[in-house]
């Protein structure tokens, strides 16, 4: 098993090769949920401290765990044989990570953050702040995922229909309600990144995520037309003709255009490019 130094010593490795003054690791996945499956806990992998917030970041002298209040007793435990040393958000003289990053790096210095783990927001805000030392942000890169040997896969648990008997309403009639909604703002296209809103306008729910009944997923709907992007081995042939809207009236076979505009297509291959 790799030690938390061999893995520092990785991730600067990593850092190094790409010229990244800073690291940051935050505690979040492409959808922004508090609760993240193995594969996206680059910050617990990376420090040991499994709670479900906190930061850390990794210069080439510093590491630093950012946790709050209710994670401090847990945090200290779990970082006291390691470089890490924890500061303790809310705490007064205690910095925010990124106003740390601020004050301690140079100008012309850069920045890593995954870009698949940070909203838009939250990118431009980390920006527009550093741009004023000239401290640079890239999130071009997963550097914890080049270092991390045997990164837990993404699950592939299966997706369940979930019955208009208890949803209440079908996809179908939420489908509609969701595009007059788009007329009325103007839109043609909605991308839909949680997890939350795709298990509720599809209907759908699953076991990817502890304690959350949902699936790893993204939804594009259109006016006339919805692609879900999901994992293909999480939905099997008998469930494609159930994403029909409720109707059976085509077999939605994965890839392909349904009459009913459903599309099913691979998670991993297209997420970026619907993102992104």
């Amino acid at each position: 098993m790799v030690n938390a130094s061999e893995k520092l010593t990785a991730v600067r490795q990593m850092m190094a090769e790409h010229n990244i003054a800073a690291l940051v690791v935050p505690s979040a996945d492409p959808h922004q949920n508090e609760y993240v499956t193995g594969h996206w806990q680059a910050r617990a992998w990376l420090t040991g401290f499994t709670g479900s917030a906190g930061v850390a970041v990794v210069t080439k002298d510093r590491a630093i765990l950012w946790t709050d209040f209710r994670y401090w007793i847990q945090a200290l435990s779990r970082i006291q044989d390691t470089e890490f040393i924890l500061f303790k958000s809310g705490e007064p003289d205690i910095p925010e990570f990124h106003d740390w990053i601020l004050e301690n790096l140079s100008p012309e210095d850069v920045v890593a953050i995954d870009g698949q783990v940070i909203s838009r927001n939250q990118e431009k805000k980390y920006k527009n702040l550093w741009d004023q030392r000239q401290i640079r942000l890239r999130t071009d890169l997963d550097l914890i995922g080049s270092a991390w040997q045997n990164r837990p896969a993404l699950p592939v648990t299966k997706a369940r229909d979930f019955s208009t008997r208890f949803a209440g309403q079908s996809r179908k009639e939420k489908r509609a309600k969701i595009s007059q909604d788009m007329v009325v703002s103007g839109a043609r296209w909605y991308v839909m990144t949680g997890l939350e809103d795709i298990a509720w306008a599809c209907n759908l729910r699953g076991s990817d995520v502890p304690h959350n009944p949902v699936n790893i997923a993204f939804a594009l709907l259109g006016l006339e037309q919805t692609t879900l992007f999901i994992h293909p081995a999480k939905v099997d042939n008998s469930f494609a003709p159930i994403m029909a809207y409720e109707d059976h009236s085509a077999m939605c076979h994965y890839g392909a255009t349904c009459e009913t505009d459903v599309q099913i297509r691979d998670f991993s291959s297209s997420v970026k490019r619907l993102i992104w």
